[in-house]
């Protein structure tokens, strides 16, 4: 299987941004991770490969959230920086009649939520956009919240889908109409996008080849701007689990810890399990009963 990639092209005359991506050994990582296979498996890979494509047209150090929910049935997410680092997860109940009517090749439209959220580290102003859509497709309801929420004019293609051998592959390609865009070249690449082939029907000799992809995918001549390789990066650690607990109240960290059961919890992104033993339990607990006590501090006077 050939390396994960994501190129960024333009076409020559710099008039749309073109970024493909190829994420089938991430993905399939991603689903032993999870435990995932069949469509749950291809579910959440459609949703790394969005989560890939939309980071690479934001600005430096952004990261984008997105997160398609449909009721309880399930909740998939991925999180990705502008330099391809992603990690995502994706819940769903064990009884999800939509989830088996797909596994039976039955596709049938239900309502989704569509949440988008555009953040920078260190920074508290945030970009979201939320969006309904019937879910058909993760690009179908991408392309949809992309021309409802997302302040660019962009359009997206991608399938994850599981090989005649049993492997998942991954491929996604996104572009992002520049300022001052002719009508003429606009009208173009609409018709363009619009006659793609579906990826699984791609000759592997053209999915193997980047140079080969991109003209299959680009309606005009391109130059490469960049490449880089997408990689899994999780930020779950110990400190961050500890962080979260000391959200709680002094009095739930003893109960905790009264149980004389270490705390146990599991990453939603990386299915990493974390446990906490009951001696740190207590220290959190009289750390955090400590701040409790601790004399507000008086605020200033402002009359003088």
């Amino acid at each position: 299987m050939f390396q994960d990639f994501l190129f960024y092209a333009a076409d020559v005359k710099t008039q749309y941004a073109f970024r493909l991506v190829h994420l089938s050994r991430l993905v399939s990582d991603a689903a032993q991770k999870h435990e995932l296979v069949g469509v749950r498996a291809e579910l959440l890979g459609d949703v790394l490969v969005n989560g890939v494509l939309l980071s690479s047209i934001l600005e430096t150090e952004e990261r984008v959230n997105l997160r398609i929910q449909m009721g309880s049935d399930f909740t998939v997410a991925s999180e990705t920086t502008c330099n391809a680092e992603v990690r995502g997860y994706l819940q769903s109940a064990d009884d999800s009649e939509f989830l088996k009517n797909l596994e039976n090749g039955v596709h049938t439209k239900q309502p989704v939520v569509v949440r988008s959220l555009r953040s920078v580290p260190n920074k508290t102003k945030l970009n979201e956009g939320i969006t309904q859509s019937q879910f058909g497709s993760v690009s179908q309801v991408v392309n949809e919240h992309l021309e409802t929420s997302f302040q660019s004019n962009a359009r997206v293609r991608s399938e994850c889908w599981t090989d005649a051998e049993g492997q998942l592959r991954a491929f996604g390609v996104i572009y992002l109409e520049l300022p001052n865009l002719p009508q003429t070249v606009e009208t173009e690449l609409a018709e363009h996008v619009a006659q793609i082939k579906r990826f699984s029907e791609m000759d592997s000799a053209v999915l193997e080849d980047p140079d080969l992809l991109s003209k299959a995918l680009a309606p005009h001549e391109i130059r490469a701007v960049n490449s880089v390789n997408p990689r899994w990066q999780c930020t779950c650690s110990v400190a961050g689990i500890e962080g979260m607990l000391l959200r709680l109240s002094s009095a739930d960290l003893a109960e905790m810890a009264d149980t004389n059961e270490p705390a146990k919890v599991t990453c939603h992104y990386c299915n990493t399990q974390f446990e906490i033993p009951v001696k740190r339990l207590r220290e959190l607990s009289f750390s955090k009963q400590a701040n409790e006590e601790a004399p507000a501090k008086p605020s200033a006077d402002l009359t003088n």
